[in-house]
């Protein structure tokens, strides 16, 4: 879907820079239904983070992640070769992640998205495991 958009939103500009205002193919963009400005997304906040075992349940603000139309978890263990690891972020229960292994650092953040941003991060949060 973010490519599609994207490549859409590409080819509108580049039809507009080549045919100009007052020509036949300038002026066939008109017919064109463009979006009337679409908000940026809200950051999607991350309001508590409890640890259940070995596992964490991530919480969200509820009064933030507005205008986001892709809300994801990201997350990785700290010290191994990967980089974040996405699961979508779930606004209404939260989210369960792990299990992991004791003594291991977790460090979380949020990205969300739209058509006109695709991505917001949030804040870094880093957690231990106990």
């Amino acid at each position: 879907m973010r490519k599609l958009d994207r490549w859409n939103k590409d080819w509108y500009q580049a039809w507009g820079a080549e045919f100009p205002p007052g020509t036949p193919n300038g002026d066939a963009l008109g017919g064109v239904d463009t979006e009337t400005g679409t908000a940026l997304p809200q950051i999607l906040e991350i309001s508590a983070v409890t640890p259940q075992g070995l596992s964490l349940k991530v919480d969200y603000d509820p009064d933030t992640g507005a205008h986001a139309t892709v809300l994801e978890l990201l997350w990785k263990v700290n010290g191994a070769p990967a980089d974040y690891l996405r699961v979508a972020a779930n606004k209404v229960n939260g989210n369960v992640i792990g299990p992991f292994t004791a003594g291991q650092v977790i460090t979380l953040r949020t990205d969300v998205g739209n058509s006109r941003d695709l991505s917001e991060l949030g804040p870094e949060q880093t957690v231990m495991i106990a």
